[in-house]
C-alpha cells in the first residue's frame, strides 16, 4: 500500500537479490510525520510531567525485563 501510494521505494541490495533496502520518499516522510508526530508529541509530555530521570530509570527497567524475559525463553526453548 506504501509503494501504491508512492510514500515507500524499494530496491535490491546490489547483486544480491536476498536484500531489499526501503526509504521513505518525500511524500512518505511527510505521512510519517502525520502519523507519528502526535506520538512524539505525547512522549514529550510524559516527560514533562515524569521528568528526564524517572523517564530513563522506567527505560533502563524495561529493557532489563525484556532482556531477562528472552533469556528465561531461550533457556526454557533447551530443555
Amino acid at each position: 500500500m506504501l509503494q501504491e501510494k508512492n510514500y515507500l521505494i524499494c530496491e535490491y541490495n546490489g547483486g544480491d537479490r536476498r536484500v531489499k533496502e526501503c526509504y521513505l520518499t518525500k511524500a512518505g516522510i511527510e505521512y510519517a510525520k502525520t502519523k507519528v508526530g502526535p506520538l512524539f508529541d505525547l512522549e514529550d509530555e510524559i516527560i514533562d510531567q515524569m521528568g528526564v530521570k524517572r523517564v530513563e530509570k522506567l527505560t533502563e527497567l524495561l529493557e532489563e525485563y525484556s532482556h531477562t524475559l528472552w533469556k528465561l525463553v531461550k533457556e526454557g526453548e533447551k530443555s
